[in-house]
């Protein structure tokens, strides 16, 4: 399982061939990935029947819980090795908080983290999502949730309406970059964002795609400055990091410091 992650079938079955003794084909390779994968399915699976079933052994009480999801667009292939159309692996990781002695060694390390991916539906994977949680926490003794993400729908629209929403940094700088080609107007954008200027930095954009329209059909600046502006607009609320959103957050634990967030990405 551990050299799966980082070698192909063919390449796993002969380190194994070559360090064990034994011997294993590529494709036995891949049958035993099948039974593991059905495995951890079960057991996720489980845990969410005993979240419905109000049977959860999560029992830690924490102050906050930081909450990080995104997607990954992956090139699949069917039992033939045919190209098929891309699906979207779905991520989640949680942790409580960064190590405060890590820190004074410059050393950026995450406390309690804790990773769950899958392939399933929206729905399905936000149960595990929460089952996840639940396993380890007692949901209704955690002070604050903070969720980090792109924006996308299944990512807020099941999510808990007293958690704060910010909008991951690296993907508002990305669609910046994007959508936006004059690097002056890239830089005074980045500039009010950062400087937290949020009102300026969209009423900038909005003139911005007035001032560069041209009625050559092929000409996309304008269109491409206009859909930056609604991807912003639609997430306005998460613009803000979330320490600077009005909203008091709770004390971190002993030894736990709090720090911005896109550690996922």
């Amino acid at each position: 399982a551990m050299t799966i992650t980082e070698s192909p079938y063919r390449v796993t079955a002969e380190m194994i061939n070559e360090t064990c003794g034994q011997y294993i084909s590529p494709q036995g390779v891949w049958n035993l990935v099948q039974r593991l994968g059905e495995r951890i399915d079960e057991e996720e699976t489980h845990a969410v029947q005993q979240m419905n079933a109000d049977q959860t052994e999560g029992s830690k009480s924490i102050p906050v819980l930081f909450e990080e999801m995104d997607g990954v667009w992956l090139h699949m292939q069917d039992e033939h090795h045919k190209k098929m159309k891309k699906q979207e692996m779905k991520v989640f990781t949680m942790y409580e908080g960064w190590d405060a002695e890590k820190e004074k060694e410059n050393r950026s390390t995450l406390v309690e983290k804790t990773m769950l991916a899958g392939m399933e539906d929206s729905n399905t994977f936000h149960e595990k999502r929460e089952a996840c949680i639940r396993q380890k926490y007692d949901a209704d003794e955690i002070g604050q949730r903070i969720l980090n993400g792109d924006g996308g729908s299944w990512i807020k629209e099941p999510y808990d309406a007293d958690a704060i929403f910010q909008l991951d940094r690296y993907h508002i700088h990305q669609e910046i970059l994007r959508k936006i080609k004059d690097k002056k107007a890239q830089k005074e954008i980045h500039e009010l964002f950062e400087a937290e200027k949020i009102e300026e930095m969209l009423n900038y954009i909005e003139v911005y795609a007035t001032s560069v329209e041209s009625p050559d059909e092929k000409d996309k600046e304008s269109k491409h400055a206009r859909e930056l502006l609604q991807y912003l607009r639609n997430n306005k609320h998460g613009l803000l990091p979330y320490d600077k959103q009005g909203i008091t957050i709770p004390k971190p634990s002993e030894g736990i410091l709090y720090k911005h967030m896109g550690v996922q990405e």
